[in-house]
């Protein structure tokens, strides 16, 4: 049983790691500037990226406390014992860890998308970096906790 839980993060990671690749791509575009935005900031331009990095800054805040809400250990170990059994209760916990962390990857992705729509309204390449690199912060932040989630695993996994 421990190989199918073992595998089920390893999936969990790796989309995980997919959903944050996407951030790469905006990145390119920026500096490359693909495609060609005409440089323009004016007032408008200046009260998006407020906007934006408010609501990133928001994004981010929020996407740090979820998975310690939906995933501590105490959910992890309820939802284990509510399962009944411990190959159900494994696969229960991996569905949820799993299910959480695409949420958590998919939040903390937009703060990136939020470089770009800035980028692709104000042809600015400087002020998007700023969003690209919230949204590296974020990852090494559910990188951590998706290796928390896992430790808990591995302890339920050795309850019977």
């Amino acid at each position: 049983m421990a190989e199918s839980w073992e595998s089920e993060y390893g999936r969990t990671k790796t989309i995980v790691f997919i959903i944050y690749m996407a951030m790469f791509v905006y990145a390119v575009m920026i500096f490359w500037r693909i495609p060609f935005i005409e440089y323009q900031w004016g007032q408008t331009q200046e009260m998006i990226f407020y906007v934006l990095l408010f609501e990133a800054v928001g994004i981010f805040i929020i996407s740090i406390f979820l998975p310690n809400i939906l995933l501590s250990s105490e959910k992890l170990s309820e939802r284990f014992r509510a399962a009944g059994g411990q190959v159900q209760g494994l696969r229960a916990v991996s569905g949820q860890v799993r299910n959480v962390m695409i949420i958590v990857a998919a939040i903390g992705e937009a703060c990136a998308v939020n470089g770009l729509v800035l980028y692709l309204l104000s042809g600015d390449t400087m002020r998007p970096w700023i969003f690209i690199i919230i949204t590296i912060a974020h990852y090494t932040i559910t990188m951590g906790k998706l290796r928390r989630a896992r430790e808990d695993m591995e302890q339920l996994s050795r309850m019977g």
